[in-house]
């Protein structure tokens, strides 16, 4: 189908979000440059949410004017621009898949499903006041992991404790927050909307 609309490029301008629902076949998204890496999983869903989330991403370069950037993924496997100032992340919850691109700081992007036992994990992400003020909100339990994830993604610092090290705001139904991450050390900003059976989220530190 074509792109699905969202919100969050408005919520944070100097970002730019492709999101997109998967409906077409696998060999759709093969048009994306030859050389970019891709999940050569033998998982067809896996297959075709990496090379979705490439072919957002591809979309957005082109927009953008990036022609013949080189797509490459670092000893995480995290994929990256190089040579360039662009910073871009990605993101798939089948069958929706994101990409989320900005010159100016780092960012971050999760997508989510609902419905996932978020209550019984939350304990694991959360710190007590977090838990506390979402504790009978499902919905909002599972756009707090999603932050979480985008923050994660954005901050790039490995072993980072979601429970520990990222605080996240009073939960709040404006669809835009802060967070602090290692007491102070970042800031965050994010904003995030709700879809179908989904959450998305997008970080960005300031």
């Amino acid at each position: 189908m074509p792109e699905f609309s969202s919100t969050l490029n408005s919520l944070i301008p100097e970002t730019h979000v492709c999101v997109w629902k998967i409906d077409e076949p696998l060999e759709f998204f093969e048009q994306i440059p030859a050389h970019w890496p891709t999940n050569n999983s033998q998982n067809p869903i896996k297959r075709i949410e990496s090379l979705a989330a490439r072919y957002c991403l591809n979309d957005l370069c082109t927009r953008l004017g990036l022609l013949d950037v080189a797509l490459q993924q670092d000893e995480r496997d995290r994929p990256y621009l190089a040579n360039s100032d662009w910073k871009i992340s990605l993101t798939h919850s089948y069958p929706y898949v994101a990409a989320a691109c900005s010159n100016q700081k780092e960012i971050g992007i999760d997508i989510e499903k609902k419905g996932r036992k978020i209550e019984k994990i939350a304990p694991r992400f959360l710190n007590t006041h977090e838990l506390a003020d979402r504790s009978e909100n499902h919905v909002a339990l599972t756009l707090a992991w999603s932050i979480k994830e985008s923050i994660y993604k954005a901050a790039n610092i490995p072993g980072l404790s979601f429970r520990e090290a990222i605080a996240l705001e009073k939960h709040t139904e404006n669809n835009l927050g802060s967070a602090q991450i290692k007491a102070g050390v970042k800031i965050a900003t994010y904003v995030y909307e709700e879809f179908e059976d989904f959450v998305i989220s997008l970080a960005l530190l300031d």
